[in-house]
């Protein structure tokens, strides 16, 4: 999946663990002042890692264990703007398309400002 945000005015990253090695790659990427927020659904607390980052990233760790927040819960709850951002998904096949729909049907976010991928299928 290639990440390509232009010139958005701030990015939204999420995933879980299987997604985790490339948004690790991606966030520690990023420059100074870039505005990020990430979502990071994990099995366990145990799987909450530091991220070395020089970007401006509000980062949200979602251990499923616990009976936390689900990521798609955890977007419908964030407060951003929609209009000028750029969305990196990558998770279960399923899920992805969940949080693409409540993007583009529920936020307004402009299709073509994002990259969407099922990393892996339920079943």
């Amino acid at each position: 999946m290639e990440y390509r945000p232009g010139a958005a005015a701030w990015q939204l990253v999420a995933g879980d663990e299987t997604a985790l090695p490339a948004i690790s790659a991606i966030l520690e990427a990023l420059p100074a002042r870039t505005r990020v927020r990430a979502l990071l659904e994990v099995p366990t607390e145990a799987g909450v890692q530091h991220l070395d980052l020089r970007c401006e990233a509000d980062t949200t760790w979602l251990p499923r264990a616990g009976g936390g927040p689900s990521l798609l819960e955890a977007l419908r709850d964030a407060s951003f703007d929609a209009s000028d951002g750029y969305a990196w998904v990558a998770w279960e096949s399923g899920v992805v398309r969940d949080l693409r729909r409540h993007l583009l049907r529920e936020r307004g976010w402009d299709g073509d400002r994002g990259c969407f991928g099922g990393y892996w299928k339920a079943g």
